[in-house]
C-alpha cells in the first residue's frame, strides 16, 4: 500500500524548497483528482465492544459479560457490518467475509473491502480521515441481570442476539473501534490473542480523541 500524505491531495508540503538562485517556494506533489483515487483495497477491523466494561447509551449502563454473544457466534446469525448501525448502509455480513471473534477481552471483527464498492470506499475513506474512529453493535438482550453500584443502576448482560457491528464517529465504549489493514497474514483470534489488534485501536482512539480536543468537537 502507498500512504498518502495530506499535501498529496493539494495541500501544501510543510517544508520550504530554496533553489539554487536562493528563491523561496512551496513545494506541492502531484495532486490525485480525489480522495477516491487513491484508495486501495484494505481491510477493516477492530474491536466492537469490550466485556466487562461500562456501556452507557440512552441513559441506561450495561456491561456485556464474557460469552454473551456466544450463541450468535455459534448459530452463524446473519450479523451486519453497518455505517452508524443504519440498515441502508450495510457494508456486508458472515456471507461476504465477515469475521467475528469472541474472547474474555472482547468482541473482535475483521472485513475485506471491495473499492468497486461505493459503501466500502466510503467506510474506508470515514476511517482512514478519523471520521469513524469508534465502533459499537446493535443487540437484543436475551438474559441480563440488574444490579446497583455506587448507586447506579446497571444491567449485566449475560446473553443477547448480536444484531450488527458498525463503525461511526464515536463508539459508545472508549476501547472499541475501528483500524485499516493493507493484508492480513493471520487468523483473527490469534491477532487478538497477541494484543496488536487491541493496541493499535487504543492509538487510533486516543489520536482521535486528541484532536476533537483540540478542535472543539464534541
Amino acid at each position: 500500500m502507498t500512504w498518502h500524505a495530506p499535501w498529496e491531495f493539494g495541500a501544501p508540503v510543510g517544508g520550504i524548497v530554496i533553489d539554487g538562485g536562493g528563491h523561496r517556494s512551496v513545494k506541492r506533489a502531484p495532486a490525485v483528482a480525489s480522495l477516491d483515487d487513491a484508495i486501495e483495497p484494505q481491510w477493516i477491523e477492530g474491536l466492537a465492544t469490550l466485556y466487562n466494561t461500562e456501556h452507557a447509551y440512552a441513559g441506561k449502563i450495561d456491561i456485556f459479560m464474557p460469552g454473551c454473544f456466544d450463541e450468535t457466534l455459534k448459530a452463524g446469525w446473519p450479523v451486519r457490518f453497518t455505517i452508524d448501525h443504519d440498515d441502508a448502509l450495510t457494508l456486508g455480513a458472515p456471507a461476504d467475509g465477515l469475521e467475528l471473534h469472541s474472547d474474555e477481552t472482547g468482541l473482535a471483527f475483521r472485513f475485506p473491502t471491495d473499492t468497486a464498492n461505493p459503501l466500502h470506499r466510503r467506510a474506508l475513506r470515514e476511517i482512514a480521515t478519523n471520521k469513524a474512529c469508534g465502533a459499537s453493535v446493535k443487540f437484543s438482550v436475551i438474559h441480563a441481570k440488574d444490579l446497583q453500584r455506587c448507586g447506579r443502576d446497571l444491567r449485566l448482560i449475560h446473553e443477547a442476539v448480536l444484531l450488527d457491528v458498525s463503525i461511526g464517529r464515536k463508539g459508545v465504549v472508549y476501547g472499541a473501534g475501528a483500524v485499516l489493514r493493507q493484508s492480513v497474514d493471520e487468523p483473527l483470534a490469534d491477532y487478538c490473542r497477541s494484543g496488536k489488534l487491541a493496541l493499535r485501536v487504543g492509538v487510533k482512539r486516543g489520536f482521535c480523541r486528541l484532536t476533537d480536543a483540540l478542535y472543539g468537537v464534541g
